[in-house]
């Protein structure tokens, strides 16, 4: 799957400024709107790799019932 451009360049300003928060507040603006699971997922990822520079994110979930992730 392929980000919009506007996601691509909206993640590079928010770098480009060096401002972290700011992915922070995105995200949670994202995840606020009505932005499918998947796109708010891959908006994660995809801004905690550029804000940490790392080459890979991963999300796990927990399942409290079998106390495993």
């Amino acid at each position: 799957m392929t980000l919009p451009t506007s996601f691509k360049n909206l993640n590079r300003k928010i770098l480009d400024e060096g401002q972290p928060q700011s992915a922070v507040i995105r995200l949670g603006q994202l995840a606020l709107s009505d932005i499918a699971l998947a796109d708010l997922m891959t908006q994660a990822v995809t801004l905690i790799a550029q804000v940490l520079a790392v080459d890979y994110v991963s999300i796990w979930t927990f399942d409290a019932q079998k106390k495993t992730i």
